[in-house]
């Protein structure tokens, strides 16, 4: 799927991006050792100089995983949520639209997605997003914070240290791939059902949802048959 590979591409820049600055700010802390491959070094890291590498992550993964690249910009998730259920609405209204005359005449895919109630879905959708990308960067901070505090405690080489970090960072990169297949899956098939949900309440034409992946693209000639023989119109 298209819009899946997108959002795939999108998350590995995003920690591509995370991944350079969260290695930039831990090289900000001082090293003291004959050589980088010593297996122990000594970091020469205060209190403040903690506070501020601390901050400087915080603002990193602000940047890469909570919000835009730019304050201004809109959260980078919602046009992958938007458009997964525009395609869920555009598959279910074709398909309703090649089985219901009535529901031809009636509803087109712009009256759908300019209405009030298919609005209102995207909202909760988005708020539902944020608040999923909100708990993995506070996720992803605390296993930062965890790898870096432990490597300067027991003095662990630094290059081990990047490993290590890296290898934290890839398990929320990890995360978010997962949960973006799940969530563009759930708001593609839930746009399906909801405007199926609408035709049988405000027209009563009743449609039993055959499962399929949401994955997959609109049912062809053989599914809509199927389709129609276990759907009917109320009169």
């Amino acid at each position: 799927m298209r819009l899946l590979r997108a959002a795939l591409a999108e998350i590995d820049r995003r920690w591509a991006g995370l991944t350079q600055e969260v290695l930039a700010t831990f090289d900000k802390i001082p090293v003291y050792a004959l050589n980088d491959s010593a297996p122990r070094v000594a970091y020469g890291i205060t209190p403040a100089v903690m506070d501020i590498v601390m901050l400087e992550l915080q603002a990193a993964l602000d940047r890469w995983i909570q919000n835009g690249k730019e304050p201004k910009d809109v959260f980078w998730w919602d046009p992958f949520v938007e458009q997964a259920m525009q395609l869920g609405t555009a598959q279910t209204v074709a398909n309703l639209g090649n089985l219901s005359s009535v529901y031809a005449t009636a509803r087109s895919l712009d009256q759908v997605i300019r209405s009030e109630p298919y609005q209102i879905r995207v909202g909760l959708a988005r708020i539902k997003s944020y608040e999923h990308w909100t708990g993995l960067r506070a996720e992803g901070q605390s296993r930062l914070a965890a790898i870096i505090g432990r490597a300067v405690a027991e003095s662990t080489n630094p290059r081990a240290a990047a490993r290590l970090i890296e290898e934290g960072l890839g398990v929320t990169r990890a995360k978010a791939r997962q949960y973006a297949q799940t969530d563009i899956t759930d708001s593609l098939r839930q746009a399906r059902w909801a405007e199926a949900d609408a035709a049988r309440e405000e027209m009563g034409i009743r449609t039993g949802m055959l499962w399929t992946s949401a994955l997959l693209p609109t049912p062809g000639p053989r599914m809509r048959r199927a389709m129609a023989a276990c759907t009917r119109r109320t009169r």
